[in-house]
């Protein structure tokens, strides 16, 4: 289930045009451990709940808490190791922003270069995202999700979403809602 979660989160952020760690965005380490978080918390849920589970709990996160798949390890050794200081501003850097932490010593934040404008486009995103697996669970039409949905392809003008299937998934990370 990880790696299929995984490939639509990341067909998601591509089609939404967030997936760009070099601009401040998501990349492919933050969401392999975004993805892993949820696959921890509820190890036995199929890709579908998975799905909504990931675009529900992101949507509520309180950011600047880490996302970490396990504790932080302390050690005396040389290596800097992330903690929770990073989170305060410094005269280097304005502080973590959206910390997902790695889990391999030494821990560092893979979302180093999200700032405060690319997070509140990432937020928006998710809860875009957010409300469309809603609506979806609740059996409405792919066009009467969300008023910005006008931009989608004609062709999927005729396909509902009134049950849970891959290709309805499909069909919503690839198009440019």
């Amino acid at each position: 289930m990880f790696t299929n979660l995984l490939r639509v989160v990341k067909q998601w952020a591509k089609a939404r045009q967030i997936y760009s760690n070099i601009f401040g965005y998501l990349s492919g380490t933050i969401l392999l451990i975004m993805t892993a978080k949820i696959c921890l918390l509820y190890p036995n849920g199929n890709l579908l709940f998975l799905l909504r589970q990931f675009f529900l709990i992101y949507s509520i996160w309180p950011w600047p808490i880490p996302v970490l798949l396990d504790s932080l390890v302390n050690s005396n050794n040389t290596l800097q190791n992330w903690n929770l200081k990073n989170l305060l501003p410094s005269e280097y850097h304005d502080g973590d922003k959206m910390p997902v932490i790695t889990s391999l010593f030494p821990n560092q934040n893979a979302a180093y270069n999200v700032n405060n404008h690319t997070l509140n486009i990432i937020k928006v995103e998710i809860n875009r995202g957010n409300f469309f697996i809603i609506s979806v669970a609740n059996g409405q039409e792919i066009l009467n999700c969300t008023p910005t949905l006008t931009h989608i392809h004609e062709a999927s003008g005729s396909i509902h979403t009134r049950g849970y299937t891959f290709n309805s998934l499909t069909l919503w990370y690839q198009s440019p809602f």
